[in-house]
């Protein structure tokens, strides 16, 4: 909790710093949205708490669209990792899939541009 503490103030300074002061106000609905977003996800299991407080912090990083741009991709680099789980030989299903690696994925696809906004 203390790292996603210093997270979430990192990444509010950054967006004060970097993007203006109005964009600060921004935050405040986009993690609402995300919140209730990612709400459903942990309440069925399919998310720990420690994975919705992660991607909650990594979005106080970026304007509200590309927030929510990189918590679905994050979901779907996961899916993904997942299924390729299933048929990679010696691997069990039911293992744990550390989300930590579908979530830099996402960053990186966001920051970069890979995928672009729109297409979401």
């Amino acid at each position: 909790n203390g790292l996603i503490l210093s997270g979430l103030s990192a990444g509010i300074l950054y967006t004060g710093l970097f993007h203006g002061m109005h964009s600060l106000l921004l935050l405040i609905p986009g993690g609402i949205l995300l919140f209730f977003c990612l709400w459903p996800l942990y309440r069925f299991y399919a998310l720990g708490a420690g994975d919705c407080k992660l991607l909650l912090m990594a979005g106080t990083f970026l304007p509200v669209r590309q927030s929510l741009a990189f918590s679905f991709l994050a979901l779907v680099f996961a899916a993904l990792f997942g299924i390729a789980r299933i048929f990679l030989p010696g691997c069990r299903y039911h293992d744990t899939i550390h989300f930590s690696v579908p979530v830099v994925c996402s960053c990186v696809a966001v920051l970069l541009q890979l995928i672009p906004l729109s297409f979401l």
